[in-house]
């Protein structure tokens, strides 16, 4: 795990949906937040432990150019 972010990285870009399914590319992650320092922390409401959360992320520069996206991930909302 990194504490800062590296030099000349603005932050990442996070995607994520909560879904029975998994989605199909990174347009179907809804919701989206920007990260500049880590870690990144999720809350969950106690009626979503169980369900699959999927989440993909990309690097931003200090010009405002993104990156590509990373492989979509999964986890189990505990």
């Amino acid at each position: 795990m990194f504490t800062e972010v590296a030099k000349g990285v603005r932050g990442a870009e996070i995607r994520w949906l909560i879904s029975a399914t998994p989605p199909v590319n990174w347009d179907d992650l809804r919701h989206s937040e920007f990260d500049t320092r880590s870690p990144f922390t999720m809350s969950f409401s106690g009626d979503q432990r169980g369900q699959t959360v999927y989440f993909a992320l990309r690097w931003e520069n200090n010009t405002g150019e993104k990156g590509p996206w990373c492989e979509i991930q999964s986890a189990i909302i505990p």
